[in-house]
């Protein structure tokens, strides 16, 4: 296991979903931190107030397309907008049960987002984010 895994973020308004994907990453990765929030502003905040320097460790985010008040897409343009908080430690991943070809195409268009993963999250697309995207 790849050491620099340390925190994950998961944004996405299903708070059984987020329970779930939390207890699925501790199980693939026990020693990675996992914060959840289901409020895309919330998140905003924790990530502002807690990531706003390159971190040692990578952070992954793992962000839901559809959410009521501020939508994922909304999320990574307020990143954007705040080019201080993106940084090479982050690595966004669109997380959405959406089956519309357009969304995967707009996250793989986006050079933020690493890549479009279908919910539900599972340990072998923990692990397989951890060994094709997190070695250093």
């Amino acid at each position: 296991m790849n050491n620099s895994i340390k925190h994950f973020i998961i944004i996405d308004d299903d708070s059984v979903n987020n329970m779930i994907c939390k207890m699925v990453i501790n199980a693939a990765l026990p020693s990675a931190s996992v914060r959840t929030y289901t409020h895309a502003k919330e998140a905003l905040m924790g990530v502002k107030a807690d990531f706003t320097s390159p971190q040692k460790e990578k952070v992954i985010i793992l962000l839901d397309i559809n959410m009521p008040e501020m939508s994922g897409w909304d999320f990574l343009q307020a990143l954007e907008e705040n080019e201080h908080l993106i940084h090479e430690g982050f690595m966004i991943f669109m997380a959405s049960s959406s089956v519309n070809p357009e969304d995967k195409q707009r996250a793989n268009s986006n050079p933020h987002v690493i890549d479009f993963i279908e919910k539900p999250l599972t340990k072998e697309i923990v692990l397989k984010l951890s060994s094709n995207y997190l070695t250093v």
